[in-house]
């Protein structure tokens, strides 16, 4: 069976190339899609105490050969640095010693009095790479506390994240310079079928004028505004995806629907099993959303005593909506005043003779 250890050198070398970035240890996405994603990202720690998780410790902690080769990688990453012309500065990168482990633990045997003897991982060439990078520009070693856009494991000053990664675009500058709409680039396919295109690569990132920015490669973009352009300039096709896209969301809550009445349907007949909040929960959600049409014509309803009687009607027949195995287990309440009338609906359900009920709405219609 292949491992690490027995493939060749470049082979190595090219695996360890992944893995430059100093906070690498991170199991996330290198830059986040989704709010939740972005939320996580932020709250990771960035610390120094981070950099000692990182892979190219944890690689040098399994067997000599591979610390070995770690090491090589790290001493030729250092040396690149060292060349690098920059005008930047930066701290001074001590010499690296090699890690020999196996020959200082012998040393620190054979002289138990003389505990300098031992390995010092902190001049480990892994060790003074990571500390090299640390809050620095991997490119050009910059002091800087920003973060690159497409890859939130390093730091990255804005004129180097534009260079090797491209210009950055918001959404918005996509649609207005550009006129390439959120469903081409994100469901190219539904546009043009006939196409090899796959969603363009996105990002979410704080910025100084909003808290979180959908941005996009302008490179990217461009390339397909001009297929667009070729391929779609009277908008026809993004016309029928829009529709295409609408109906799929219509049916996709129709069967919502239909499985959430089933779900209810089950849980209401079942009379031995003591449910939990969650439970009751999740059928009042399935009634609120069942109601919700009737609830807000109510609500449009205009002042005037003609309207108050007319929203009086509704509410005292407001589950007529629902099926009559579904009515059962509802109660209702109405009350009426000179402006206003109030709606309580309640799920009511008996347990081995007690009964437990959960409120669904508790809505004031007032006479505006």
């Amino acid at each position: 069976m292949l491992n690490l250890d027995s493939l060749p050198l470049e082979l190595q070398f090219e695996v360890y190339s992944y893995l430059v970035h100093p906070l690498s240890s991170y199991k996330h996405a290198p830059f986040p899609t989704t709010y939740v994603e972005q939320r996580e990202v932020e709250n990771l720690p960035s610390g120094r105490a981070q950099l000692m998780q990182h892979p190219y410790c944890q690689l040098a902690a399994t067997c000599d050969s591979i610390r070995d080769s770690v090491e090589a990688y790290c001493l030729h990453l250092i040396k690149g640095q060292t060349l690098l012309k920059t005008g930047h500065g930066g701290t001074k990168i001590s010499k690296p010693q090699k890690d020999n482990w196996r020959t200082k633990i012998a040393k620190a045997r054979a002289s138990p009095k003389y505990p300098s003897g031992l390995p010092q991982p902190n001049q480990a060439c892994r060790n003074i790479y990571l500390r090299s990078v640390y809050q620095k520009c991997i490119f050009c070693r910059a002091v800087t506390k920003r973060r690159a856009a497409f890859n939130r494991f390093m730091w990255c000053d804005k004129k180097c994240d534009v260079e090797h990664y491209g210009r950055l675009i918001s959404k918005t500058e996509a649609a207005n310079q550009h006129q390439v709409q959120e469903i081409h680039w994100q469901n190219p396919h539904l546009v043009f079928p006939e196409s090899t295109w796959r969603p363009l690569r996105m990002t979410l990132y704080n910025t100084s004028a909003c808290a979180s920015t959908t941005l996009l490669l302008e490179k990217e973009v461009i390339k397909m505004a001009e297929y667009i352009k070729a391929n779609d300039a009277d908008g026809k096709k993004l016309r029928l995806a829009k529709q295409a896209i609408a109906n799929q969301k219509l049916a996709d809550e129709a069967k919502a629907l239909i499985k959430a009445e089933d779900d209810f349907i089950k849980f209401a007949n079942d009379r031995f099993t003591v449910r939990s909040r969650r439970d009751f929960e999740k059928a009042a959600a399935f009634l609120r959303t069942k109601l919700h049409p009737q609830v807000v014509q109510i609500s449009r309803l205009g002042p005037g005593p003609e309207q108050l009687a007319e929203r009086l009607k509704l509410c005292q027949n407001l589950t007529m909506a629902l099926p009559q195995s579904i009515r059962e287990f509802c109660k209702v309440e109405v009350k009426k005043s000179d402006d206003w009338v109030y709606h309580r609906l309640d799920i009511v359900r008996s347990y081995n003779g007690a009964e437990h009920s959960y409120r669904v709405l508790d809505q004031f219609f007032p006479l505006l």
